[in-house]
């Protein structure tokens, strides 16, 4: 992971550098794309080296994006990061009604073939949101509506797409997450955390039994979109009455498929701002 976030890294300095006579506007979107695929936070010093601006615009610009809560600075160190202002608009763009159609069609094929809910998540640091939902025709159902935010340590999306952010970044999560005991199963210790997200690197999958609620459980896959760590994944969960863990992961191919398919709609629309822009 940390390999791919530096060739991506490099990626971005070579085409900045490359590009000549760029407006205020090039630059502004040069610094959050460097800050949002970084996987460290990054300050004005570097950021002015990296992309061979002035110190003190770069300094302008980056206190002018923080005050609009696009960015924040680190708090356990020096530098910027991503903040709420960047994660609402991705969501916005995402959830805008003439792109969800289409999305929303393919989640509810998969809810039909799986038999079960399934849902549209994405990360946001310490948390997942529900952005699209289909809801399974039986009576006995688990309501997680649209816009619910719920933990990531006990969340098959959760996991998986925390497992997937780069080391650093992976690690500033668990450090400030609270591991709250939802059920029995649900893990409480970072090191154990730790070790089931690497299982889940090597998966590329991941499962929720009965972490997080009694009774239920959910299996998840990414969306891949761009260049940087995976934010979006396609869930489904079922009461273990209904469904098992094992017959739940039958229908991986199905969802993987799924993924693949609301990816490509995303890329095609060019909805998600955290998706590395073409040139």
């Amino acid at each position: 992971m940390r390999a791919r976030a530096s060739a991506l890294a490099s990626e971005l300095l070579t085409e900045a550098r490359l590009t000549k006579n760029r407006t205020p506007t090039d630059r502004v979107l040069d610094i959050l794309e460097h800050v949002t695929f970084s996987d460290r936070s990054l300050g004005t010093s570097e950021l002015a080296a990296r992309l061979d601006i002035p110190k003190a615009t770069v300094y302008r610009i980056l206190t002018t994006l923080e005050a609009r809560g696009y960015l924040s600075r680190h708090l356990l160190g020096p530098g910027f990061v991503p903040d709420a202002g960047l994660q609402q608009l991705s969501r916005g763009a995402l959830d805008a009604p003439h792109y969800r159609a289409e999305r929303h069609a393919i989640l509810t094929e998969l809810a039909e073939t799986i038999g079960e809910a399934c849902n549209l998540v994405l990360f946001e640091g310490t948390e997942q949101v529900y952005i699209d939902r289909v809801e399974t025709k039986w009576p006995l159902q688990f309501r997680l509506e649209v816009g619910s935010r719920v933990p990531v340590h006990c969340t098959a999306a959760g996991k998986l797409l925390l497992a997937l952010q780069p080391a650093t970044r992976q690690s500033g999560f668990v450090n400030r997450m609270q591991l709250v005991r939802y059920t029995r199963k649900t893990i409480c210790d970072p090191n154990t955390l730790m070790r089931a997200l690497e299982d889940i690197v090597q998966s590329d999958y991941g499962v929720d039994d009965e972490e997080f609620l009694d009774g239920m459980v959910a299996v998840a896959v990414p969306l891949r979109i761009g260049a940087g760590p995976p934010r979006l994944a396609v869930a489904t969960h079922a009461p273990v009455s209904r469904m098992r863990i094992d017959t739940l992961l039958h229908y991986l191919p199905d969802m993987r498929d799924a993924a693949d398919r609301i990816s490509r709609t995303i890329q095609n629309t060019g909805q998600l701002m955290t998706s590395k822009p073409k040139k």
